[in-house]
C-alpha cells in the first residue's frame, strides 16, 4: 500500500482481517501524520503494530514492477524492492 492516509489504513485493516499480509509505504515519518498530532499518531502506530501491519516510513515508490502475469513488486526510492501481487495507492495532500 502506498500512502499513509485514512483510506489506506482502513483498506489495510480489511486485508489483514482476510489474512493477507500488508506493507504500508509512507513518505512521511508516520501514517496519518498530516491529520493528527504526533502523540495521537503514536497511539495509532501501536495498534497498527499489534495488527501485524508492516510500515515502512520515510520512503516512496519509484515504480511498480510488472510482468506478463501482472504486478510483481514495488521499487522504492532507496533501491529496495517489495515483492507483491497487488498495489493499493492512496496518496494525496
Amino acid at each position: 500500500m502506498l500512502g499513509g492516509g485514512l483510506l489506506n489504513l482502513k483498506t489495510a485493516f480489511a486485508l489483514l482481517e482476510l489474512g493477507i499480509k500488508v506493507t504500508l509505504v509512507v513518505y512521511s515519518p508516520e501514517g496519518l501524520s498530516q491529520l493528527m498530532e504526533p502523540e495521537d499518531v503514536g497511539l495509532i502506530r501501536k495498534s497498527l503494530d499489534k495488527a501485524a501491519l508492516k510500515i515502512m516510513t520515510g520512503r516512496s515508490a519509484k515504480g511498480i514492477i510488472c510482468d506478463k502475469s501482472g504486478v510483481r513488486g514495488v521499487a522504492l526510492d532507496d533501491g529496495a524492492e517489495i515483492p507483491c501481487s497487488m498495489v493499493c495507492i492512496g496518496k494525496g495532500s
